[in-house]
């Protein structure tokens, strides 16, 4: 892994030393010298046997480290006046619509090993598939800001909690009217730079890393949970906390359409994966490795830490934790 990451800082200091290297670096092999319509390239052909290394067990992992990371979804859930039981509820449907869609987008890719954009081509056409691509480009761009925007908020908490004052005191100040501060942009900017480096590598080269997450992230949620339900005693915010706070309790025809409108919402936390799952899927060792686990892993871990937790806050604190800005 460390001459990976070496190798590719030497080509991205080989990129930057002219124009013309830097339009050798972002050309990928197969496409380097055509001008016009360059349907096959390095990335589109099928991936070669060497690089289709995810087995099942690989997506258990995958999955299984990705359901703990999100605690955001089930306190905005719990913020508009469901209890944690209907917060449940309505994450577990919103994985388990969504995992069934991936499963079923995933097979095609797993079957002849190509790519999103690939796929889309024998939806859209040769020429109409640059929409769908354009569209998930800005897609991702859009939840990679939001990604880095809370990784961010988390690295200036960590760096309050080891230098206190002296990291929340900064002689250096932002105007009120930029809506940030500096230990905020600071934070955004160091998380930025740890991540960088491994938006490089192609997914059959980061097992390593989903499989280091699968193991340090669970135990950390599973503890903070333990912690908030500590705190609370044991009890969990229902609709009594909430009304207390002001916010009308939702019956009737209102609690129906607002379950309908959160599971909506909260499917939007799995849209890129729905989408692009082929980009992973591509490099599956056959279409059995992609199906069940996204229908069965998807939902567990997603519906355990999603809402308890958050529940359990809000009856302890009175608010709903789902502000991630609020940590900075």
């Amino acid at each position: 892994m460390r001459n990976a990451v070496r190798e590719w800082a030497q080509r991205l200091r080989h990129a930057t030393a002219s124009k013309e290297s830097f339009l050798q670096y972002v050309c990928t092999e197969g496409n380097a010298h055509v001008t016009q319509h360059p349907w096959s390239n390095e990335d589109l052909k099928p991936s070669p046997p060497s690089m289709i290394n995810w087995r099942w067990y690989n997506f258990c992992i995958f999955w299984f480290g990705m359901g703990f990371g999100n605690w955001t979804l089930g306190s905005s859930v719990v913020a508009i006046g469901l209890n944690w039981y209907q917060a449940s509820l309505v994450i577990l449907c919103a994985a388990v619509i969504s995992g069934t869609c991936m499963a079923f987008n995933s097979r095609a890719a797993a079957s002849y090993h190509i790519g999103y954009p690939v796929v889309a081509r024998s939806c859209f056409g040769m020429y109409g598939h640059y929409w769908p691509v354009a569209c998930r480009g800005f897609c991702a761009m859009l939840w990679v800001s939001v990604i880095l925007f809370q990784g961010g908020a988390y690295v200036s908490t960590m760096l309050t909690c080891v230098f206190g004052h002296r990291w929340t005191d900064l002689p250096a100040h932002f105007p009120a009217s930029t809506g940030t501060t500096v230990q905020r942009f600071l934070g955004y900017f160091l998380f930025w730079l740890i991540t960088l480096p491994f938006c490089g590598f192609r997914p059959n080269r980061l097992r390593w890393l989903y499989h280091f997450k699968a193991v340090v992230l669970p135990p950390s949620v599973l503890g903070l949970l333990i912690y908030c339900l500590v705190q609370s005693r044991g009890k969990l915010a229902g609709t009594l906390q909430l009304a207390d706070e002001g916010t009308k309790v939702p019956r009737g025809a209102v609690l129906g359409w607002l379950f309908v409108s959160s599971v909506n919402s909260s499917m939007g936390n799995w849209s890129t994966f729905i989408a692009n799952m082929p980009d992973f899927s591509r490099y599956a060792t056959s279409p059995k490795a992609t199906f069940w686990t996204h229908i069965l892993l998807v939902p567990i871990p997603a519906t355990l830490v999603r809402s308890l937790p958050s529940s359990s806050s809000t009856r302890t604190y009175l608010t709903a934790t789902y502000e991630t800005g609020r940590a900075a």
